[in-house]
């Protein structure tokens, strides 16, 4: 087994291309460190994250510090909040109940029990928490601005405030016929959205409270004025619809006196809302009294029955397009509650009926936003550091999270800095590491007048290089983008989440060939359909590991010329090379080869680069017999002629005649010499072997041969030289005997030249009687005539 393994590693036959790390044999960047100063971040925050090789190929370490001079535990002892109410205070509000008291009063009550317990619960913190004011009719007001409320006495003021400035709008007389009696859901949002818009808080909120429909919508030339729905008489009335005119196009009629639905209202309070929402606000929709609210259908067929009347009092009350397929908010009170639900709100409403219910809705939002705010904090200080979820980390895998004990038998799918020799708080999962600095445990350095804490994790990764997806050109990076979520804390206020990245090391991998030449030891020709198996070895090194490896068997065959080859082996591994097939005449190797691919490099083949396959051998018997007259018979001789696959084979062989001593002779120029019941056994040919052998100077004797015991055939010459069958096989079955008869040879019983034979026999015993006969009376007849005479 001829090996043309090469030495060279892998990497350097694309060397101008990728260039190892001076020290490395895989590491192309070991990362570094990112630091928020270089990017215009003055937050005293630094990120590091490096890679180093391990004592196995394909493995890696990679280290996550932070370095930061915020004291994490003190920055988010409190969470800041910022919580506009926005309160519907249109005529229904103010006229409709629930319960013994109107909707408006409802409102009241849940409203100060809201603010009261924000005050309570913001009460001795550091953080902000601030809240605003907004109600809303045909426009919006500001009732109070968003402003810290963290006293039960800033609460009565505000409670105050409150119930003074709605109530001299709710309560002014006329209020039922005014103008403004109209709901601008959109007006009302927007000026929440910019009360929050001013704040540096980041958890931001609405709860939006309403009773009814959207009748109106914001005025193209004013911030929060709405439209009046009025179509007055002294106006000219529009004949279609357009912004800002109030039209039924289905009847084709103005709303000439206000509208009780307006679609084109719904659409744009759906626009706000949608536009806030998308700024990450969160907005909770309340509704009352929702289930004494008539339905679109009722409104429209009140409009028909207008219609129907004479004079000229002929109005719509429903601001619709002539086009539409189906109303904004639907058909029904519960699309309509739905509608407040997703379309306005962020997925959360809450139905009231009473001022229990009401207030409970409150409570119910309170604590949620609570929940959200803790949320909020859980998701910052939270390091995100993905693997494994895009082409060029695809080839990455998580092996585990070292503990204090920093032993690669101590990996760890997830750590709690709860537990004994666990610092960090991390874990595994989606593809990604999260790290939660604010549960881990920090170091501290005192540089100068600055404290900086100190954060730092450690993990195992591998470069599965056996993959189909796996290429030998490709420079791998070791995860996806590495971002630290975080925040400061500037004069008591909270900043809106931070980001900053990690920097990204990437790494090489290799793959090995192995390639060598089938050859026989026998004849040292080339040996063509040898089938090998390439194993990977059960003991190889990357077993010890916490994931390793699972790598198919690899078979080749020798072509023609006996080469055999293996490509794209995993490199980083050992195996086990074995023969598994092998040519009819030969023996199947039992050897067991080591081979080792590192870093590209294979090895573990003998330094002679040989490997044969040893053919099998058998022997040749050929024996000799007299049958018939065996006195003074000689010494009969024999020339032997072998070939092997075809060519002629000569050289000496070991043999013995009658199990006397070992000789040698030398085929193709020494002569047999064997006499009768000799038997000669020459050893150690090829199996495969044909042969020739020719009795010489066999004047005298008929000649008959056997071979292997087969019947017998005339003639002095054995001669199989492509011939199967009298091939030298494996086993003590290549045997010939030659019969040398003398006298007459009778063929074999039961043949039809028996019977002819029979009968000249017969014959010839007849002739004789017949001439004794025949001479007797002749004698006879001749004595009596000389007796006579």
């Amino acid at each position: 087994l001829v090996l043309l393994i090469s030495m060279i590693p892998i990497f350097n036959i694309f060397a101008e291309v990728i260039s190892v790390i001076d020290g490395y044999h895989q590491v192309i960047n070991v990362g570094g460190e990112n630091d928020t100063n270089t990017i215009g971040e003055k937050d005293g925050v630094k990120v590091s994250k490096t890679i180093s090789e391990t004592d196995i190929e394909n493995y890696f370490d990679i280290t996550l510090k932070v370095n930061t001079t915020s004291n994490i535990n003190e920055i988010l002892k409190d969470q800041d909040l910022a919580i506009v109410i926005v309160m519907d205070i249109s005529n229904t509000m103010a006229e409709g109940k629930v319960g013994n008291v109107t909707r408006y009063e409802a409102a009241m009550a849940a409203g100060t029990d809201f603010i009261n317990k924000f005050a309570e619960y913001s009460k001795g913190t550091t953080a902000s928490r601030q809240i605003g004011y907004v109600s809303f009719n045909t426009n919006s007001q500001q009732i109070f601005a968003l402003q810290d409320c963290k006293t039960a006495a800033k609460a009565e003021t505000l409670v105050n405030t409150m119930k003074t400035k709605t109530g001299d709008i709710i309560n002014k007389d006329g209020y039922a016929a005014s103008h403004n009696r109209f709901t601008n859901i959109e007006s009302g949002l927007k000026r929440a959205k910019n009360m929050l818009n001013g704040t540096t808080i980041k958890n931001k909120y609405i709860i939006f409270l309403s009773d009814g429909f959207p009748t109106t919508y914001i005025d193209k030339d004013e911030t929060y004025k709405g439209y009046d729905p009025y179509m007055s008489e002294k106006d000219k009335l529009p004949t279609s619809s357009s912004t800002g005119n109030f039209y039924n196009e289905i009847h084709k009629l103005p709303c000439k006196h206000g509208t009780d639905y307006s679609d084109r209202a719904a659409i744009k309070a759906r626009e706000m809302a949608t536009s806030i929402k998308d700024s990450g606000i969160k907005i909770f929709s309340v509704g009352t009294g929702l289930d004494q609210q008539k339905t679109i259908t009722y409104y429209m067929d009140e409009d028909k029955k207008r219609i129907n009347k004479t004079g000229d009092d002929k109005f719509a009350t429903v601001d619709v397009d002539a086009d539409i397929s189906d109303y904004e908010i639907g058909n029904s009170i519960q699309s309509y509650k739905d509608w407040l639900k997703n379309s306005i709100g962020s997925g959360y409403y809450y139905d009231t009926t009473s001022t229990a219910q009401l207030k409970a809705a409150y409570q119910a939002i309170f604590e949620q936003v609570k929940e959200m705010s803790k949320e909020s904090a859980e998701a910052v200080w939270v390091v995100e550091d993905p693997m494994g979820t895009d082409e060029s980390v695809k080839n990455i895998e998580f092996l585990g999270l070292y503990d204090d004990l920093n032993s690669k038998n101590s990996l760890h799918d997830s750590l709690n800095s709860n537990l004994e020799n666990q610092s960090d708080t991390a874990s595994f999962g989606n593809n990604k590491i999260s790290w939660d600095l604010k549960k881990s445990t920090y170091k501290t350095v005192t540089e100068g007048n600055k404290t900086h804490y100190i954060y730092e994790v450690k993990y195992r990764i591998r470069l599965q290089n056996e993959l189909d997806s796996f290429s030998l050109n490709k420079i791998y990076e070791t995860n996806g983008t590495t971002t630290l979520t975080y925040v400061i804390r500037t004069d008591s206020i909270l900043s809106e989440n931070k980001y900053i990245n990690f920097p990204i090391p990437k790494v090489i991998g290799y793959l090995g060939e192995l390639t060598f030449t089938k050859k026989s030891s026998y004849d040292n020709t080339d040996l063509s359909g040898v089938k090998f198996e390439l194993i990977h070895d059960e003991n190889c090194k990357c077993h010890q590991e916490k994931k390793y490896a699972t790598i198919n068997k690899f078979e080749a065959i020798s072509n023609e010329q006996g080469t055999v080859t293996f490509t794209n082996i995993p490199s980083g591994h050992t195996y086990k090379l074995k023969e598994i097939e092998t040519q009819k005449y030969y023996i199947l190797s039992n050897q067991i080869y080591d081979i080792t691919i590192s870093y590209g490099n294979t090895s573990g083949i003998p330094l002679t680069n040989i490997i044969t396959n040893d053919i099998k051998k058998s022997t040749l018997e050929i024996r000799k017999v007299i049958e018939g007259n065996k006195e003074n018979a000689p010494t009969f001789k024999f020339s032997i002629e072998l070939w092997f696959k075809g060519n002629p084979l000569t050289g000496e062989f070991n043999y013995k005649i009658n199990n006397g001593e070992t000789k040698v002779i030398n085929i193709g120029t020494d002569i047999i010499e064997l006499n009768n019941n000799d038997s000669m056994i020459i050893y150690d040919l090829p199996v495969g072997t044909t042969y020739k052998i020719e009795e010489i100077l066999t004047d005298g004797y008929e000649v008959q041969y056997e071979l292997n015991s087969n019947n017998r055939e005339d003639g002095n010459i054995v001669s199989c030289n492509q011939e199967n069958s009298c091939r030298i096989e494996e086993g003590n079955v290549n045997k010939v005997k030659f019969i040398n008869i003398t006298g007459f040879i009778l063929p074999a019983t039961g043949s039809s030249g028996t019977l002819i034979l029979s009968i000249i026999g017969l014959l010839l015993l007849i002739i004789p009687v017949i001439y004794i006969g025949y001479m007797f009376y002749k004698n006879e007849k001749e004595a009596k005539l000389t007796s006579n005479i």
